[in-house]
């Protein structure tokens, strides 16, 4: 069956911390940010960093405050889902990749300040690991909708939906009658 895109989620964040961060400090180089985009095909969910950060010059240069500088001057890409090719984004070094397939539980629910998406996924060794994902707008997006009218819990609750319509649209059946959606 041939891969074909079906949606781009253009901003998420990844908060299980030790699969961004892990020897980032102290290192000389381009390291991931928390920031992702998510390119949904209809065989897997690829998670691509929206910024590659050089913290550790910055770390060495400017201590803590060097990380959080690093990470706001970085300049951050968006993707297209007409444009992306999954097989080259799924190659790159820093990309997570889920083959829908091998997911075992996909959850999203209420968050404190935005909902979250968890996805729990055996991997090729046979090793259950979970992606743990903040779902919200872009800064840009949610400046947008509040100069718009709406409130910041408005426009979460509308990027949730979007992200769970195109979960929808690109999981196989039987994995998506195993998908908690609690938005």
């Amino acid at each position: 069956m041939e891969e074909v895109n079906v949606a781009v989620v253009p901003f998420v964040v990844l908060t299980n911390v030790q699969r961004w961060m892990f020897g980032a400090v102290g290192m000389i180089g381009q390291q991931p940010g928390p920031e992702r985009a998510m390119l949904l095909t209809n065989q897997r969910t690829i998670l691509v960093p929206r910024k590659m950060i050089d913290f550790g010059a910055m770390v060495l240069l400017l201590g803590g405050a060097g990380a959080y500088y690093a990470d706001a001057t970085a300049e951050a890409r968006d993707l297209d889902s007409t444009m992306a090719d999954p097989v080259s984004l799924a190659a790159e070094p820093h990309s997570i990749v889920v083959p829908h397939g091998s997911i075992v539980s996909l959850s999203m629910g209420p968050g404190l300040l935005f909902p979250f998406l968890r996805v729990r996924y055996t991997d090729q060794r046979g090793k259950e690991r979970h992606v743990d994902l903040l779902v919200r707008p872009s800064p840009e997006l949610l400046k947008e909708r509040k100069r718009q009218g709406a409130s910041r819990k408005q426009a979460s609750a509308e990027y949730a939906a979007m992200v769970h319509d195109a979960y929808l649209r690109a999981l196989p059946p039987e994995v998506a009658t195993r998908a908690s959606w609690r938005i």
